[in-house]
């Protein structure tokens, strides 16, 4: 057998399944359920990784708050002492920290409102799935009941062969693969591992600023808010 005849059969193989699966209730409402699945792993995937990216976020906030205030202590000591550079030194360390505090906050809230969302999505996904679940079983009875009902009413093919069965049967697969074909120009509400505002935490490491005069002007005014607070103890 020729490569062309053996791609000629697979394709007829693949055509023959998903025109069996159209003429198939069961094996459509199978696929639909193994599909919503799929999509239900995605969304629990997702938000095992933003939950993940949350609790990283709010460590690492945590850590500069902490540093922060440790080098706000350093800076007063020093002062105290009379090491004014060293108070700058440490002033300049403290406002770094606190600006990636800020940064870690942000992108804290940002990772913690996409699992809530993403979470009362899974929610509802997995509802839908439950309910559709228990309408598979419900019509899966009912089409028992049908093919039932219509073997105990067709006809002897005794009788001869009746004109129009074929060619009524070629017009409803046509029908089917034509509702199909519409079907799948529409795009779903949610595909795993799309990039949207609510399923990206970047891994993201904030940088240390360099020193300008903005920055400088900063440290020089709480240097002369610790001396003030000084003289007033």
């Amino acid at each position: 057998m020729s490569v062309f005849d053996r791609i000629m059969n697979l394709t007829k193989a693949t055509a023959n399944e998903v025109i069996s699966k159209l003429e198939n209730p069961v094996l459509m409402m199978n696929q639909y359920i193994r599909n919503m699945e799929e999509e239900i792993d995605g969304m629990k995937s997702e938000l095992s990784r933003q939950q993940s990216a949350s609790r990283a976020y709010k460590q690492r906030l945590d850590e500069c708050q902490q540093l922060s205030q440790h080098n706000q202590l350093k800076a007063e000591e020093a002062l105290a002492e009379g090491r004014e550079s060293e108070a700058r030194l440490a002033l300049e360390t403290k406002l770094r920290y606190s600006e990636q505090a800020a940064e870690y906050g942000r992108l804290y809230d940002q990772a913690k409102h996409a699992s809530a969302e993403l979470d009362i999505r899974l929610e509802g996904a997995q509802e839908e799935l439950a309910r559709l679940v228990q309408k598979r079983s419900d019509l899966s009875e009912r089409l028992q009941k049908a093919e039932a009902a219509a073997e105990r009413k067709a006809p002897s093919f005794s009788h001869g062969f009746e004109p129009g069965i074929a060619s009524r049967g070629f017009d409803r697969i046509e029908e089917k693969i034509l509702q199909w074909e519409a079907q799948l120009g529409l795009s779903r509400d949610y595909k795993p591992g799309s990039g949207t505002a609510a399923s990206a935490a970047p891994s993201y490491e904030p940088s240390a600023p360099a020193p300008d005069s903005g920055r400088a002007s900063v440290i020089d005014e709480q240097l002369a808010e610790l001396r003030r607070k000084m003289k007033s103890e």
